[in-house]
Formats: structure tokens, sequence, C-alpha cells
């Protein structure tokens, strides 16, 4: 009687030693990335935008990227083709708001541009909001989501 016994001890024990002590190894690591990291990789993407540096810019677009326009919507071919085709002044970018997920940033911000042409568009110069979710990759952080509310100069 001694063998099924320690068996019904010995085998709940042996779950709980791994619950406790293996579980923590395979969960979610936390990242350390501060707030103005996050603030800091939206405005290099702004400055690129602004330079029209389709390289540095196309570097940190991630494959899967997506972003919705005034006008739709556009994958990451189709925002860097944008990005060629666009013109901006000096931009302000404002109320930065970041939240994390394991590997995941989200930023909502305000953004004021003056003198931003598209395709030979004005665009408005009033202050619109945006949003930009950033992935943790093997290559460094890329940009996932991007979300421009701006509209055309009435």
């Amino acid at each position: 009687m001694s063998g099924p016994l320690n068996l019904r001890i010995l085998v709940p024990a042996a779950l709980f030693s791994i619950v406790i002590f293996c579980l923590p190894a395979f969960a979610a690591t936390p990242f350390s990335f501060s707030h103005i990291d996050a603030e800091k990789l939206e405005r290099q993407m702004w400055d690129y935008m602004q330079a029209a540096d389709t390289a540095n810019f196309g570097a940190r677009v991630a494959a899967g990227f997506q972003a919705v326009h005034f006008d739709g919507t556009t994958d990451r071919d189709g925002e860097i083709e944008l990005v060629q085709n666009m013109h901006m002044g000096k931009y302000e970018l404002s109320d930065f708001k970041i939240s994390y997920e394991t590997g995941l940033v989200v930023v909502t911000y305000l953004a004021r541009v003056e003198h931003q042409s598209l395709n030979g568009e004005l665009l408005s110069a009033e202050v619109s909001p945006r949003m930009s979710v950033w992935i943790k990759t093997a290559g460094g952080w890329k940009w996932l989501v991007h979300a421009n509310l701006n509209r055309p100069k009435k």
C-alpha cells in the first residue's frame, strides 16, 4: 500500500514544484522600454518622413505594416511610396500617450504639420490625432500600424 500512497503524494508534489519553480521561466518576460524611447521612435519616423529618407524609413517599417489615412489604407510598400510623394514643413507632436503589452507598444499623440502636401494636395495644418503600434522583432522595433486622421485642407 505504500506504492500508490507515495504516487498520490509524489505526483501532486512534483506538479506543484514544476508550477512554482519552472512556470516563471516560461511566462512572458517583461521588456524594458521607457516612455521616452517610444516617443523617440515616433519622432525619428517623422524626421525620416520630413527628409523623405525612404531608406531609413523603410528599414523601420514591418513587413506586415498597415496604415489608415483619410483616403484609404496602405501596406508597407504603399506607405513608403506615400513618403516619397509627400512634402512637409515644420511639424509639432504633442500629448503622447503610450501603453505597453509584451512585444508591442501603442503610441497615440497629436500632430500639427505646416505645408504638408501629398500628391500635390495640401493637407490641413490643424492638429489631428495619430496612432502607431510598434512590434519588437529580432531586428529591433518595427512600425506595424499607423493611423493618420488628418484631412485635406478645405
